[in-house]
């Protein structure tokens, strides 16, 4: 699987003062969230949903932000969240937080804690993205370009700089093989009733991306990616198998905080946590690349007709070897 990758459009600082030239001079910065909700219901879906949170922590040096994603998406397969997950116990969950929200009625969802307002919850209208082909990869890669100018009006500066955006795109199994099924070699029963999959995540990393495209990621305006949350929404029946040395964590997802917010959830859910804080690592200014790589296994839902058909062949088999040591 190819990466995601997101980068920005910076302001124009030729015509402003100097504090203000060396305040846009340096990258903004971001955190990221990304939530991966794969068979979370009681059968198996054709559709793999992914959520991404964006903080931008100083909106006003930004004009534009982009999200390059490696499939091809229409306008219809985003969905804006901002009025969905715009409820304290959600928000709370989300960032691991005491916060509490306004519900403003409108567009933007102030988000306090103690000592005041920390950021912005900001509800997209569908004329603020546009979801166009990568004008390199048109036929498997999507670019989301979200217009930012209108997310901070005059009236609205004393809520502060950091804005939140959140947002989901569906992709199609069938047609994008953002999830790979792998055919395993040591037994060709376990295979009928048991499918390992493998989910390969990856943002900012340059080098899966095509000759032209790393150019023009290269000569881009970029984020100073703060921290990067990914979160797998797996079933609790599900095994999870984490290749390579990754950290993660493993909560039972809160469904009575959770049931409006995502389709489906019918089952207990697994949230497996993968995390990486630049603010960790004092030696580092931005997370360069973020990688996550897992193998889930889980039981293929099959009719009682094919369990009867798999019955009836090993009697007959069986016979048959018996027979032919008697």
């Amino acid at each position: 699987m190819r990466s995601f990758a997101i980068w920005c459009k910076k302001k124009d600082s030729s015509s402003r003062n100097d504090a203000w030239k060396d305040k846009v001079d340096k990258n903004p910065q971001i955190d990221v969230h990304v939530n991966i909700w794969n068979q979370i219901g009681n059968r198996d879906s054709q559709y793999c949903y992914i959520d991404f949170g964006i903080k931008v922590y100083d909106i006003s040096l930004i004009d534009e932000m982009f999200l390059y994603c490696p499939v091809k998406l229409s306008k219809d397969d985003v969905k804006d969240l901002g009025g969905v997950y715009a409820n304290t116990p959600l928000v709370n969950s989300i960032f691991n937080e005491n916060y509490s929200i306004v519900d403003s009625g409108r567009k933007r969802y102030p988000v306090s804690d103690k000592t005041g307002i920390k950021f912005v919850c900001y509800a997209l209208g569908g004329h603020e993205y546009e979801v166009l082909p990568d004008s390199v990869d048109k036929d498997n890669a999507t670019i989301i370009t979200f217009s930012t100018k209108s997310w901070q009006n005059e009236s609205d500066k004393n809520l502060g700089n950091t804005y939140y955006v959140r947002f989901r795109i569906k992709i199609n199994l069938a047609k994008e093989k953002f999830i790979k099924e792998l055919n395993t070699t040591d037994s060709a029963l376990n295979d009928i009733f048991t499918k390992t999959e493998i989910i390969d995540f990856r943002l900012n990393d340059v080098r899966s991306m095509s000759v032209e495209r790393q150019e023009l990621f290269g000569n881009c305006d970029k984020f100073d990616i703060k921290c990067v949350h990914c979160l797998i929404m797996r079933r609790a029946s599900d095994r999870m198998l984490v290749d390579g040395k990754c950290d993660y964590g493993v909560r039972l997802l809160e469904s009575e905080i959770w049931k409006d917010y995502v389709d489906n959830l019918s089952t207990e859910v697994f949230a497996y946590h993968f995390k990486k804080d630049v603010r960790e690592n004092i030696k580092k200014n931005s997370i360069d690349v973020f990688n996550v790589l897992v193998r889930v296994q889980s039981k293929k839902v099959i009719s009682k007709w094919v369990y009867m058909l798999i019955i009836i062949v090993l009697g007959i088999a069986s016979s048959l070897i018996a027979s032919l040591i008697i």
